[in-house]
């Protein structure tokens, strides 16, 4: 995804990854200045940011959100780009260091994806196993191999 609504031109090949309850959502390119509204402006355009502690900054572009409170994820157009999130509706801004740069958040999102989509697989099938005698679970991908 390439975030066009925004200087830092970074692309980021991931728009989502879910675990449970939780998971990240990014921003489509499109949607990135819409999903400013609340953060540094208001629907009316008129800006939020500030220099006081706990304002929104105005180098912070937010990027996406995660899924189970709906926080915030925001990036520095400073380099070397660090990505943050931060608890919306508590008054004040305190943001929190998620990724020391866009390339460290893609690459473990990446990471992230695969092990989502692996535990994914484990469709609750259950076998003995020839070595231990155990019952364990068996990812769907790899159930016809192993049997």
């Amino acid at each position: 995804m390439l975030l066009t609504g925004t200087p830092l031109g970074v692309r980021l090949s991931i728009s989502a990854v879910e675990y449970g309850i939780g998971g990240v959502n990014l921003f489509r390119p499109e949607n990135v200045p819409n999903g400013q509204v609340g953060f540094s402006v208001t629907r009316d355009g008129e800006s939020l940011v500030g220099s006081n502690p706990g304002d929104w900054r105005p180098e912070w572009v937010v990027i996406g959100h995660e899924t189970a409170c709906g926080d915030p994820i925001f990036v520095s157009e400073e380099i070397p780009h660090p990505v943050f999130s931060a608890m919306h509706g508590q008054g004040s801004w305190e943001a929190k260091l998620i990724a020391p740069s866009l390339d460290v958040l893609r690459g473990c999102l990446t990471v992230f994806r695969r092990f989502a989509g692996w535990q994914k697989g484990l469709r609750g099938t259950r076998r003995k196993s020839a070595n231990t005698g155990r019952t364990v679970a068996v990812p769907s991908r790899h159930q016809d191999a192993n049997q």
